[in-house]
């Protein structure tokens, strides 16, 4: 099913199966008719950045050049990954 819009509620129960170890990724696609690496994505996101993560977001978020090089150059400091730097700053 390509480009389908999940619901929040379906995000969360696909992440909770997977959290309450009711299947791999593979396991729970096959389930829900999925492709693995949403699930992945869903759970990755919600570990890292809790259950609004998985809210829709209606507007696409812009950062000034200022913030950007913050960023590059807090990673280069610190020598992270990107993830980790992400993560960081609470970028998604």
């Amino acid at each position: 099913m390509k480009n389908k819009k999940h619901s929040f509620e379906f995000k969360m129960a696909v992440v909770q199966s997977y959290l309450n170890n009711e299947g791999g990724y593979k396991a729970l696609a096959k389930q829900y008719q999925i492709n693995p690496s949403l699930i992945t994505r869903w759970v990755n996101n919600y570990n890292e950045f809790g259950p609004d993560s998985l809210l829709k977001h209606m507007t696409k978020t812009t950062y000034t050049s200022e913030f950007k090089r913050s960023v590059l150059d807090y990673r280069q400091e610190n020598l992270l990954s990107y993830k980790d730097t992400a993560h960081h700053f609470g970028i998604r």
